[in-house]
């Protein structure tokens, strides 16, 4: 995986233009609350696809057994929003401390979300899905230790005036 983490960093990071460090630590900040938002989002279409899923095989079975050709799809975007919740749901303490480990996490939820784009033939989703990408690779040194002074904690306290 770090073969691929390397390629995409050559890309989105050596190749492409930089973003400004004001909207990176901007979205450094914002980030873990976004990814709060996302899980409810998940959490809410799970909790509709259920009984649509149920619903539609019902359906497609006394209409006819070739009309259950899209439930294979249905479920296998059930599992990945399933998955991609768990690994978001990870990511949270590591994003809120800036470790490697929660930008990691929302790196495999990202590369989840491209594949089942790819698999659903969805190119709106898979376009937004790379520019998140991207953006996600320009904050990775945020996550290094490597970000900009702002982000670093502050040096050690001043002595007291007068001595």
């Amino acid at each position: 995986m770090s073969g691929l983490i390397n390629f995409l960093q050559s890309i989105f990071v050596d190749k492409a233009p930089a973003l400004p460090e004001g909207f990176k630590s901007f979205v450094v900040k914002f980030v873990p609350y976004v990814v709060i938002i996302a899980i409810i989002f998940i959490g809410i279409s799970l909790f509709s696809i259920i009984p649509v899923f149920l619903f539609a095989v019902g359906f497609a079975n006394a209409v006819s057994k070739t009309g259950t050709l899209f439930s294979p799809m249905l479920i296998l975007t059930t599992v990945f929003a399933l998955v991609n919740a768990v690994l978001l749901i990870m990511a949270i303490p590591g994003l809120f401390k800036k470790t490697l480990s929660g930008w990691t996490y929302v790196f495999y939820a990202s590369l989840l979300g491209i594949v089942l784009n790819i698999l659903t033939v969805s190119v709106v989703s898979l376009v937004l899905s790379l520019v998140a990408l991207y953006i996600l690779f320009q904050i990775r040194s945020y996550y290094m230790g490597g970000g900009t002074a702002s982000s670093m904690p502050p040096a050690s306290p001043m002595p007291p005036r007068g001595y």
